[in-house]
């Protein structure tokens, strides 16, 4: 299951098929997934995958929608890319404390954002599923009160005898039925209106939580890219000094044998 950041596995899918659409090739399709917090790596069963920052692992044709095949022939055989093992080293290696804080800064300011809502919906369930289990009571007493009704206008005896005979019983009986009808189409329009109510002030409470998600997942790109500039700018700091280092080498005077 996707966990980038607590990040909803189709944002996840979203991701990868907006790395797929920006790229080309094996170096547009690493810059892509880099600018989205996602390191291209080569997995277990000769097929390319990404992995967080988080160390999850992603299967790159599956996330992006597309076929293998597809795949292969856009960034090249897996076997040119690092193995995933190499890449979780990598990672684990530059994830500071200060980038792990930095992380968790984000997912508890967007729980906390996120809390009011949840809790919100899950009062909404509680009372909207308390309406629902009032007006089936309510309705089934009303139903029961109803049919007394219309069958104590039957006669017995003597009296429903003579009805029968005169016809009277029967007209009673189709008088009751369209009632009857009439009473289920009632109580059926009454808890469509009901369900209707709850459904609107659900998709309000949806439209709120979309807002947010939406601002949230800006928040999770700026992470990602700013955790992406954060490692390149740290790789090419230890570039620079392994290519200082390879230089102070190359200065340092060598043991002249023709002394």
């Amino acid at each position: 299951m996707a966990q980038h950041v607590g990040v909803d596995p189709r944002e996840m899918k979203q991701l990868f098929r907006e790395a797929w659409e920006q790229s080309d090739d094996a170096k547009s399709m690493k810059a892509a997934l880099a600018d989205k917090g996602l390191y291209f790596a080569k997995g277990d069963r000769r097929a390319h995958v990404a992995i967080d920052i988080h160390g999850m692992i992603y299967s790159l044709s599956k996330w992006a929608g597309v076929r293998a095949k597809e795949v292969k022939a856009r960034v090249g055989d897996p076997q040119d890319s690092q193995s995933v093992a190499e890449v979780l080293d990598w990672l684990k290696s530059r994830k500071t404390d200060q980038v792990k804080d930095y992380i968790q800064q984000i997912k508890d300011k967007h729980d906390h954002e996120m809390q009011p809502l949840k809790d919100e919906l899950a009062q909404m369930v509680t009372t909207q599923r308390g309406e629902r289990m009032h007006v089936r009571v309510e309705q089934e007493k009303r139903w029961m009160a109803d049919t007394k009704a219309r069958s104590d206008r039957l006669n017995k005896g003597l009296r429903g005898l003579f009805d029968r005979l005169t016809g009277s019983h029967q007209r009673t009986i189709k008088t009751n039925e369209r009632e009857a009808l009439r009473c289920h189409w009632r109580d059926q329009e009454q808890r469509n209106r009901l369900i209707q109510s709850q459904m609107r002030k659900r998709q309000d409470l949806q439209t709120h939580a979309k807002t947010l998600k939406l601002k949230q997942r800006k928040d999770r790109d700026l992470l990602a890219r700013n955790i992406a500039t954060y490692l390149k700018r740290l790789q090419i700091s230890v570039d620079s000094q392994h290519r200082s280092l390879a230089r102070e080498r190359n200065r340092r005077p060598g043991l002249d044998l023709g002394r």
